[in-house]
């Protein structure tokens, strides 16, 4: 990700939520907010040259073997376009064999999560503590876990 695509993205991130904002740590990893976990996932979607999109994630918690999308978010005008189902599949096709969860949970999203296979699994656990065995559906499958 280049620091022309951070700027682009912080303008999309920040537009949805006052503290979806990324940047680049001095080992140029890109980072969201004060999240300074081991273990960063972030791509940017495009069209024409233009960022329409990101999504930041992480190795949650790091070495228990899954993977927490905790940000997705598409320009308004590139919705239903398929910018968030690449963005996702980006993620499931650079880890295979580990287990996907998504902490950027909202109801109102649910339909488009389960038409990408996901499902709704533990409701009331604390992704930062859950253990891997606790994850529900098959390693390398898609879960949806019901945090906010």
């Amino acid at each position: 990700m280049t620091s022309a695509d951070l700027t682009a993205a912080n303008a999309i991130g920040q537009a949805h939520h006052p503290d979806w904002h990324l940047w680049s740590d001095d080992a140029d990893v890109i980072r969201c907010a004060d999240d300074a976990r081991a273990g960063v996932i972030a791509y940017v979607s495009t069209a024409q040259g233009r960022v329409t999109g990101w999504i930041f994630g992480a190795l949650r918690p790091a070495g228990n073997g899954y993977v927490a999308i905790d940000r997705l978010v598409v320009t308004p005008e590139h919705r239903g376009c398929g910018h968030a189902r690449a963005l996702v599949a980006q993620v499931l096709a650079e880890h295979p064999d580990t287990e996907v969860l998504v902490a950027a949970w909202d109801r109102q999203l649910e339909s488009f999560y389960t038409r990408l296979g996901f499902r709704v699994v533990d409701e009331g656990t604390n992704m930062s503590s859950r253990p891997p065995h606790a994850a529900a559906g098959r390693p390398g499958g898609p879960s949806l876990d019901g945090n906010t």
